[in-house]
C-alpha cells in the first residue's frame, strides 16, 4: 500500500509486531500491530473514521486474543477507548472477532477435541484434512482451536496440528514461558518459526505420518 498524504513523501508502511522488526524506529518489544497503525495513521495524514476505527479495533482485539495476551500494556486499552469514541461498537466487534463460529467450523472442533491427547502439562490435537473435507470448513487454519486448548486449566503447552492439503501445517501456543521456552524442541519435529515462539509451521509432508503420542512426546520432552 502506498500513502501519499498531502506534501508528505511517499512511503510503503510495513509495520510487523514481530520482535525482529526494525522499520518506523520501533523498539524490539513485540507489539500489536493494529497499536502500531494506531499511533502512525494520524501521522501519516490520515483521519480515523469510524470504519478504520472498527478495523483497528478489531485487530487490537484479535492481536492480543481478547486483551489477554503477555504484551499487554495500558496503552492498549488507553487505544481501545479512543477508537471506541469513534462511535465504534466494541462488544459487537469482540463477538464477531473472538466468540463467534459457523456450523461448520464447530463440527471441525468436535473433530480435532475427538483427537485429544494429554501428557502432563502439554496437550494437543490433530486437525486432519479428512476431517475437514467431512464437515466442508473451507478456511486455512485450525479454527482457532488453539484457544480453547489454551485455557486448560491443568496444561500450559498446547498444540494444535493441522493438516494441509500437501501435508503441511502446525502451530502451537501456551502460557507462560514454560509454553514458548519448548520452542527449540519443533525443530526435531522439522517445524519452523512463525514469527515467534509460539507458532509455527512445516513443509514437512511426512510430518503427520510422525504424529503419535509417542512421536509427539519424543520431539518435545
Amino acid at each position: 500500500m502506498e500513502i501519499n498524504s498531502g506534501t508528505q513523501p511517499q512511503v510503503k508502511p510495513q509495520p510487523s509486531h514481530y520482535a525482529r522488526n526494525g522499520n518506523l524506529g520501533l523498539s524490539r518489544k513485540p507489539l500489536q500491530t493494529a497499536s502500531i497503525l494506531t499511533d502512525f495513521l494520524p501521522q501519516w495524514g490520515f483521519e480515523i473514521t469510524p470504519p478504520i476505527a472498527a478495523a483497528l479495533l478489531t485487530g487490537l482485539i484479535t492481536d492480543t486474543l481478547g486483551f489477554r495476551t503477555t504484551n499487554m500494556a495500558p496503552k492498549v486499552f488507553h487505544q481501545a477507548a479512543f477508537l471506541m469514541e469513534k462511535n465504534v461498537d466494541l462488544p459487537q466487534l469482540y463477538y464477531r472477532a473472538l466468540i463467534r463460529r459457523s456450523f461448520s467450523a464447530a463440527r471441525y472442533w468436535g473433530a480435532g477435541l475427538s483427537t485429544l491427547e494429554r501428557d502432563g502439562e502439554m496437550v494437543w490435537a490433530v486437525l486432519s484434512l479428512e476431517a475437514k473435507k467431512s464437515v466442508r470448513y473451507h478456511g486455512n487454519d485450525d479454527a482457532d482451536l488453539i484457544n480453547f486448548l489454551s485455557s486448560i486449566e491443568e496444561c500450559p503447552v498446547a498444540l494444535v496440528f493441522v493438516e494441509g492439503s500437501q501435508g503441511r501445517g502446525k502451530k502451537s501456543r501456551g502460557r507462560g514461558a514454560r509454553a514458548t521456552g519448548m520452542w527449540p524442541q519443533g525443530s526435531r519435529l522439522g517445524l519452523e518459526a512463525g514469527g515467534h515462539r509460539a507458532a509455527g509451521r512445516s513443509d514437512n509432508r511426512r510430518l503427520f505420518g510422525r504424529i503419535s503420542s509417542q512421536g509427539v512426546l519424543r520431539a518435545t520432552p
